[in-house]
């Protein structure tokens, strides 16, 4: 698109020799030099010097910074700029070596005629010279570095040693040093140029978060001085997108909403690509509400709306997915109907897919499928399978997955590592698991990826398969020479954490971690963290956390791994101290973050804090409250016995009958059995029922209440309906590390080979403890039996079988750990801490929950809420 550029809107004609009468402007052109020769026959009207002769030749010049250009021939030759700064007539006809050449040679001659020179060529004479040097070969460079260090820096010359040192050496640091030098030396000359070059300059070397502290002052509100142009709004929005800075786009966003009616020159060019970039960093900084705000831009902003690109979109429904904004992400969805445009494509409708997943909306998901089967591709189908593995239809997703993906058992099917990583990741049938892990096994790229590996260590993790967990690790580091991979190292330390197998995750630090200092990445770290104190060595993981604090400042995942460790251990004080230190590190939080610091004040029963948190954290930290952060609220509401108070929260904050209200409801109902409120328990029920919600969980939760009220019928009601439509529970596993071997226990197991000495030994701890005092909580069996057997019931819980394992076993010295993959029942928690103290030894027992420490004399850490 040329358009026309009359020569008195780049500089002032009175002081030139020659008037050009106008030149050709490209806005899409690459190249950045406009040089133009012709000839004209000058009038006394054009100018002065038209007496001279009847015929003149002149050239014109026009220079963004790095360009140059030569005059060989008399006829017209044409090189355009997108944004030219100067314009100047060269009354020289002579051919030059190189532009700075020319420059210098026609201002000389001017000077010599008594022509005024124009006040920006006289400002950037040297700029000229190093402009060319920048653009002839590479041994040249240095020759413009030293001529640039030795004389006063321009905008011309520090726009090209920026530029020249970006893109041929990679010098970011170089770069940042010349522009610092201008605006030490010369800030008025400062333009958006110099600015451009240096936000080009950090894309280019892969650093553009270098890039985005620069807004704080260009914006045309914070600088008088016009340093933001459309090239340099592009430059930012891609900067932003790339270095996922949200609060830099938050700026850009607020300007161009707020702002735009004084700088339609820029916000008109604005385009989908320039929102897309902003959306990306919005999304990833957690800033959901404004990324819907751009949207709303967007579709309003004048002369005429900018129409989202499917990538948008696509962002737009991650963003709700992770904040489970089901009332957003319909927002999204209605649009994208309505409008037809963009056309919902695979990776749309993965998005969508993956939204009611996280919101729990069934039909919704075989709505889409329906729909647009035609359009589902890899991705797609990968979001319908995670669907059903979410939901409990293992057999459901199975199906797909050999459809879709494995060609019916075939070997050479086409799926890749990240696909199939994805699908075992959501895996939590073990059935399912080794069918998948049979499959992997008939394809040598699959079984070497460390992708599928991890997500095949951590299936059997969660499946409470360890002896599958250590074998396939001890494989993948045997079987090849190279180290295992971060995935691998993190999956792993994540199943030693989880089954509190501390020897075996302390010898992986030290052999794959420690040995090279640069392995210590952010994954692996968080990961060590999370084993370490998931073991119940807290020390230790501090120790990590320290480590990686004296080399750098970690990031946002390792400061929510110890900040998380801190939080499981309740030591609430130890939190805020490190979210404050955080804060002032200038650290910016995430959900997460936030999440742990919320849970914090539900332990403490500081409601007051919670609420405060939940009405300033968009403004403080850009982030809307989620799910996760409205249950906080509701479980440190019903700590506090606020139980009304509670019941309307919920209904105030998540839409009704919403599956995105299921966790709150679930915590809710928690209190109501600590309170021994029937009432209000029925009524969280009553919102679960509606939902469909089969969490076993939950249904065993609400039969316990009915039981703890002996309302027998009730109980075994919700006991049959389970039965019927087989919703099970989760067995309860309780594990202890002696010695190199960790033990796993169940209710009333005899499985282990020692069996029998260990129900001999519990039955005589029993019977002494009842002797010195002790009461056993038969209330909380949930079978209408005789008391001497519910209290056989409760003697042989899983956690009394690890602990009497453990009395049997460890010496005095040794520390007692018990970890636990459901929450400790009522009658196991009264019983370890009259164990603690009739024993005097301190146990530990880690549940699903928290941690708690039961010492000789104190009462639990968990202050007897869990």
């Amino acid at each position: 698109m040329w358009q026309r550029l009359s020569f008195a809107s780049l500089a002032d004609s009175s002081q030139l020799p020659i008037r050009p009468r106008l030149l050709l402007v490209s806005s899409t052109t690459p190249s950045n030099v406009i040089f133009h020769t012709q000839h004209t026959q000058p009038s006394t009207h054009h100018t002065p010097h038209s007496t001279h002769q009847n015929t003149r030749l002149f050239s014109t010049i026009m220079i963004s910074g790095t360009s140059y250009g030569e005059d060989t021939t008399t006829t017209t030759r044409t090189r355009v700029c997108p944004r030219p700064f100067l314009c100047w007539p060269l009354t020289q006809t002579h051919s030059y070596s190189s532009l700075g050449t020319r420059v210098t040679e026609s201002v000389s001659a001017s000077t010599s005629n008594s022509q005024k020179v124009p006040l920006f060529v006289q400002q950037n004479r040297v700029g000229f010279h190093i402009a060319a040097l920048c653009k002839q070969s590479p041994d040249r460079l240095d020759e413009a570095i030293k001529l640039f260090k030795s004389s006063k820096p321009d905008a011309v010359g520090t726009a090209s040693i920026i530029s020249a040192l970006a893109k041929r050496r990679r010098d970011l640091d170089g770069a940042w040093k010349a522009y610092d030098r201008l605006v030490s030396v010369s800030p008025q000359l400062l333009n958006a140029v110099v600015v451009n070059a240096l936000v080009s300059a950090c894309r280019i070397c892969s650093q553009p978060e270098r890039a985005v502290p620069l807004l704080q002052f260009v914006l045309p509100e914070r600088n008088t001085t016009r340093l933001l142009d459309v090239l340099g709004f592009h430059q930012f929005a891609a900067a932003c997108g790339e270095s996922g800075d949200a609060n830099a786009a938050r700026l850009l966003c607020d300007w161009i909403t707020s702002h735009h009616r004084n700088d339609t020159d820029i916000t008109s060019q604005i385009n989908a690509t320039d929102c897309g970039q902003l959306c990306k960093a919005l999304i990833a900084g957690n800033t959901l509400d404004c990324a819907f705000k751009l949207w709303r831009w967007m579709c309003t902003v004048v002369p005429r709306p900018i129409e989202p690109s499917a990538n948008f979109y696509t962002l737009l429904l991650k963003g709700c997915s992770e904040a489970r904004d089901i009332q957003r992400g319909r927002k999204v969805h209605e649009a994208l109907l309505h409008s037809g445009r963009p056309a919902i494509n695979d990776f749309l409708a993965a998005a969508l897919i993956r939204l009611y997943t996280e919101c729990g909306c069934k039909d919704e998901i075989m709505q889409i499928v329906d729909r647009h089967r035609t359009v589902l591709g890899r991705s797609a189908w990968q979001g319908v399978i995670r669907a059903h593995l979410t939901q409990g239809h293992e057999t459901e997703a199975l199906r797909i997955s050999a459809d879709q993906f494995m060609g019916d058992n075939d070997p050479t099917s086409s799926i890749e590592p990240p696909s199939l990583a994805s699908i075992i990741s959501a895996c939590h049938n073990l059935a399912l698991g080794n069918k998948l892990h049979s499959f992997v096994k008939k394809r040598k790229d699959l079984y070497a990826s460390p992708l599928v590996r991890a997500a095949l260590i951590s299936m059997y993790a969660r499946c409470n398969n360890h002896i599958a967990v250590i074998d396939l690790f001890k494989d993948g580091t045997t079987s090849s020479r190279a180290p295992p991979s971060s995935y691998e190292l993190s999956a792993v330390l994540s199943a030693c954490g989880d089954i509190g197998w501390l020897p075996f995750g302390r010898s992986i630090h030290n052999k794959f971690i420690d040995v090279e200092a640069s392995r210590l990445q952010d994954n692996t770290t968080s990961a060590l963290i999370f084993m370490y104190a998931r073991c119940g060595s807290l020390q230790e993981a501090r120790e990590v956390f320290d480590k990686l604090c004296t080399n750098n400042n970690p990031s946002i995942l390792v400061w929510n791994a110890i900040m998380g460790a801190y939080s499981d251990h309740r030591m609430p004080d130890k939190v805020l101290a490190l979210f404050n230190d955080m804060t002032r590190r200038e650290v910016q939080p995430d959900r997460r973050t936030l999440n742990t610091v919320l849970n914090v004040y539900s332990h403490t029963g500081n409601c007051q804090s919670a609420l405060e948190m939940i009405d300033t954290m968009s403004k403080r930290f850009g982030i809307s409250p989620d799910t996760h952060h409205h249950t906080c609220v509701v479980d440190a509401l019903g700590r506090a016995g606020r139980l009304a108070e509670a019941s309307q929260y919920i209904t105030k904050h998540f839409p009704s009958d919403s599956p995105t209200a299921n966790t709150a409801w679930k915590a809710f109902l928690g209190a109501c059995r600590t309170h021994h409120d029937l009432q209000h328990a029925k009524v969280a029920y009553h919102h679960l029922a509606k939902t469909h919600d089969d969490d076993a969980a939950a249904q065993v939760l609400m039969a316990n209440i009915y039981a703890a009220n002996r309302d027998w019928d009730e109980a075994q009601r919700i006991r049959q309906s389970m039965k019927a439509r087989k919703v099970y529970k989760l067995p309860g596993l309780s594990n202890i590390s002696v010695g190199d071997s960790v033990h796993e226990f169940m209710a009333g197991d005899r499985r282990h080979p020692e069996s029998s000495e260990i129900h001999d030994y519990l039955h005589q701890l029993w019977q002494e403890m009842k002797a010195a005092g002790y009461q056993p909580l038969t209330n909380t069996v949930i079978h209408d039996v005789s008391e001497e057997e519910k209290d056989s019931h409760l003697c042989h819980h899983s956690e009394k079988l690890a602990i009497a394992y453990g009395l049997m076993h460890l010496r005095p010295d040794e520390p007692l750990v018990v970890t636990k993959n459901l929450r400790i029942c009522p009658d196991c928690h009264q019983a370890t801490a009259f164990i603690a103290r009739m024993k005097r030894r301190p146990i530990t027992v880690r549940d699903a929950n928290c941690w708690h420490y039961f010492s000789e004399t104190d009462t639990c850490s968990c202050n007897n809420y869990w």
